[in-house]
């Protein structure tokens, strides 16, 4: 087939990326702050030429990110790439590749937990704690469902990554092993009806195999404990949350207070290990910088300087020639 490759002077090609990831309506600081990442990963990927066999330097989808031409320019996103003319983020002297998405649910995560890479070479895609993004209150940002067991099966199933290793068998346990110190999934073992087992790590191997928006949630089974209030309480890996409803109406989990049930209570409990809820937070691979949480910074009254670096510990503003030697 044909394909077509837009040439693009560089700046220009950040004026239509912004816009195009973006709202053009959010804070200056933060459409600013927001070029900066752009810029640095665009420079990236020119460098490392990763599309060289296929002919460009970056794709227009989200694979890359998203680029939707001129048209797609406006004022307020043009004046932010201009203002920003040039600076990227750089740590120890090196380029930041500077991955972004929409929302991380309140933290990020690392590089080496979500895609195995090297943590001395990227240390400055290590989780940030970020109780500013607004995630609770963002369209899409939070979700929950729950699944009976055959409903559970059928999701995995329904995941290439799962039948790729344990065929098509309905699938009849599912553990999950271990969360990251962000409190990501990071491994889980799957275990079929004729017994077979696999274990699958990394945080975007699991989203793969769940189908979620982000590694960021919790796998829950429902106990017999209700809440004062009436509400549910579940069990993730033997320790007590409840569920209540956000702004949006979607069900979100909290830890169970300490003292909130007697010991004969807590000892008494039974879990229904047939039935599963999975509560999440964020959309994307929770990487870098939070879209959301950069337009949340900005709306606090913070800077784009500060807004750029936040998310990238140990980064700092540098000029874009700096790189080109």
């Amino acid at each position: 087939g044909m394909s077509l490759t837009n040439v693009v002077d560089f700046e220009e090609y950040i004026k239509c990326v912004v816009p195009s990831e973006v709202f053009n309506t959010w804070p200056e600081e933060c459409l600013k702050g927001f070029s900066i990442a752009v810029r640095s990963y665009s420079l990236d990927k020119i460098i490392s030429s990763n599309h060289a066999a296929q002919g460009f330097h970056i794709c227009p989808t989200t694979h890359c990110q998203v680029y939707k031409g001129r048209l797609k320019a406006t004022v307020a996103t043009d004046r932010a790439v201009e203002v920003t003319r040039g600076m990227v983020l750089s740590c120890k002297n090196k380029l930041v590749v500077a991955y972004y998405s929409s929302s991380h649910g309140g933290v990020s995560e690392s590089a080496k937990n979500v895609w195995g890479s090297d943590p001395v070479k990227y240390s400055y895609l290590s989780p940030v704690y970020m109780p500013q993004e607004t995630y609770d209150q963002i369209s899409g940002a939070t979700w929950s469902s729950t699944y009976t067991a055959t409903q559970m099966s059928d999701l995995l199933l329904g995941s290439s990554r799962v039948t790729s290793t344990l065929g098509t068998k309905k699938i009849t346990k599912v553990e999950v092993l271990s969360y990251t110190e962000s409190g990501y999934v990071y491994k889980v073992r799957l275990t079929n009806s004729a017994g077979k087992t696999y274990t699958y790590s990394q945080c975007s191997n699991i989203r793969s195999v769940f189908s979620v928006k982000s590694a960021n949630f919790k796998l829950a089974n429902p106990t017999t404990l209700r809440m004062p209030g009436g509400n549910q309480v579940w069990s993730v890996n033997g320790k007590l949350y409840y569920s209540y409803l956000n702004v949006n109406s979607i069900a979100m989990l909290s830890h169970v207070p300490e003292g909130t049930f007697s010991e004969n209570q807590v000892s008494g409990y039974q879990v229904d290990n047939s039935t599963y809820g999975i509560f999440g937070q964020g959309y994307g691979h929770g990487i870098g910088m939070s879209q959301y949480c950069a337009r949340d910074l900005a709306n606090l009254g913070w800077q784009y300087e500060e807004i750029a670096t936040f998310f990238y510990p140990g980064s700092k503003i540098a000029d874009m020639e700096e790189f080109f030697s």
